[in-house]
């Protein structure tokens, strides 16, 4: 008896010769995988014509096939390094648009012979990484618009036109997270900028002087100082992408690379090259003819671009009179302080609401119970005294409170609030008392406004502060400042290191001057404006010293950006 199987499908057909005749026999099996895909017994194949696919192992790179007319099977080409095709590809295993452009890979599969196309076709079974994806390195920027070079994250990708640049945190973006844009000094825009210059954070990008201003709770805006033009860099994306924004930043260099390629334009696709450039060709006339974007000299315009004025006509520039004449150093400003007037319309506009008022019978109520509301009685001769109200979600409160005559004897109570008309019932649900680690330690109850934006309030009802979603309020009595740090950071005041007047370090473990991803140091000598350059900021403080808030190698220059913003000094 002979018996050979081919096994294609689901179904299965038998064929068994012998002595009796033949019969036909029928099955149902799983499907298959790639290597059941053939079978072979070893006596004979049913069909001569048919041929057993051979398991191969093949580098090369993944790409659409977008050529079905010439390639009607596949749904990839794996292509060599000179970009010619090798094989047609297809999996029902791995997913091979993830790997479209991402690199040279080596394909594992089985290679089928097609009798009706001059490639082969392989039916993909895994896909391995031959080099560092595309999409996990950092994209190389470089503006012939603007003559900047930068790095930006991985996965980030940038498009410019008609004098703009965006850049996008990956490719199915369709709304920019940053926008660039360039404008002149000596401008309406330049003016609004020039005003609004002692309102900003002073930087350096680039090493070029640079301001920043904070629009709204996520928005930020850069403006770089590039000779007689403002270079405007936006952001507007989303708070996890702040990070890639400012390490952007950082990677800023102005000027071209001697090194760096020039762009390709013309051709039959008619390239075009950005503004300030133009397209030179070695031979015009040849087919196709593609040349190199070339920057055009503005002072000494070709003939081609500097237009004819016959030798007899001369043409006196217009003069201004003296009073409509606008120069850098009299800039226009009506724009700015029209702005100005908006924004404080707006803020006079707030009225006093009804929560305010019941945040206000809250307090009055906590502080004048306080003595009664404490779990613990305080020392003799004594009495505990409100020192802080901070408000949360609407109906939760905690007061901060030490002994009159001992601020080391200090306490926190949390509560929940309710008010019938002015009447205020609360219920404790958090006592703390000062922590060996941290500022507070939690000894019974739940800590229900850990990492909540909170609203701060002074002993007599005063709006001290806002506290940030994510952050705790870090404050000094004796140096006088207060600033925001991350919710899990412990902080530890290290005294006069490398000659600070004084050092606090903060960490996201128990903190030493060895393990500090933070440090703001009081240093001698007085600074007159908030200056930052790279990883760290420098913040006026009085007449005699400054501080100086550094972030350490490895630390989230978002968290750095935060903490000098929200730092405030009482002096």
């Amino acid at each position: 008896m002979k018996k050979s199987q081919i096994v294609s499908s689901s179904l299965a057909v038998v064929f068994i010769a012998g002595m009796g005749g033949c019969s036909l026999k029928f099955w149902e099996e799983k499907t298959p995988t790639l290597e059941e895909r053939f079978i072979d017994t070893g006596e004979e194949q049913v069909s001569p014509d048919e041929t057993v696919p051979e398991t191969v192992a093949i580098e090369g790179y993944v790409v659409k096939n977008e050529e079905k007319e010439m390639f009607d099977k596949g749904t990839h080409l794996l292509k060599d390094d000179s970009g010619k095709t090798i094989s047609l590809l297809e999996s029902d295993y791995e997913d091979l648009s993830i790997y479209e452009e991402e690199g040279k890979v080596e394909i594992k599969g089985l290679k089928e012979d097609l009798k009706d196309n001059d490639f082969d076709l392989i039916t993909v079974e895994t896909v391995q990484y031959l080099e560092i994806p595309a999409s996990a390195k950092p994209t190389e920027y470089s503006s012939l618009i603007f003559g900047i070079q930068g790095e930006l994250a991985p996965g980030w990708i940038f498009k410019e036109e008609a004098g703009k640049t965006s850049l996008f945190s990956n490719k199915k973006m369709t709304d920019p997270s940053v926008t660039i844009e360039e404008f002149a000094l000596v401008s309406e825009e330049g003016a609004v900028f020039q005003g609004e210059m002692d309102n900003g954070t002073e930087i350096s990008v680039g090493g070029k002087r640079s301001f920043r201003f904070l629009r709204g709770s996520t928005d930020v805006e850069i403006f770089v100082v590039n000779g007689t033009n403002i270079l405007q860099i936006s952001f507007s994306g989303k708070e996890e992408e702040k990070a890639d924004f400012y390490n952007f930043l950082l990677s800023l260099k102005f000027g071209e690379e001697e090194d760096s390629e020039p762009v390709p334009c013309g051709g039959n696709s008619g390239y075009l090259c950005p503004e300030g450039y133009r397209c030179e060709f070695e031979d015009e006339t040849a087919p196709d003819a593609t040349g190199l974007c070339a920057k055009i000299d503005m002072e000494e315009p070709s003939e081609d671009l500097a237009p004819e004025t016959p030798p007899e006509v001369v043409e006196e520039a217009e003069v201004p009179p003296e009073d409509e004449r606008v120069t850098e150093e009299t800039p226009e400003v009506e724009s700015r302080i029209i702005l100005e007037e908006e924004e404080s319309s707006e803020v006079d506009a707030v009225p006093e609401d009804k929560a305010e008022k019941d945040e206000a019978l809250v307090m009055e109520y906590i502080r004048s119970n306080i003595g009664s509301l404490a779990p613990e009685k305080p020392s003799s001769g004594s009495r505990w005294e409100v020192k802080l109200f901070s408000f949360s979600d609407g109906s939760i409160v905690s007061a901060e409170y030490e002994e009159n005559d001992d601020e080391t004897e200090k306490r926190k109570l949390l509560f929940t609030f309710t008010l019938d008309g002015d009447a205020v019932t609360l219920e404790e649900k958090g006592y703390f008392v000062p922590g060996e680690e941290t500022d507070w330690e939690l000894k019974s109850g739940e800590s229900l406004q850990s990492g909540e934006a909170q609203e701060l309030y002074t002993p007599e009802g005063e709006k001290k502060a806002s506290l940030s979603e994510g952050y705790r309020l870090y404050e000094s009595s004796h140096y006088q400042f207060s600033l925001e740090y991350p919710k899990d950071y412990y902080y530890s005041h290290v005294g006069s290191v490398n000659g600070s007047i004084s050092t606090v370090v903060f960490s996201d473990t128990p903190a030493t001057g060895e393990n500090a991803l933070f440090r703001i140091e009081i240093l001698d000598g007085a600074q007159d404006k908030t200056v930052q350059s790279g990883s760290s900021v420098i913040i006026p403080r009085d007449d005699d010293s400054h501080f100086r808030i550094t972030a350490e190698e490895g630390s989230s220059l978002v968290d750095l950006d935060h903490m000098a913003d929200t730092l405030v000094s009482s002096l």
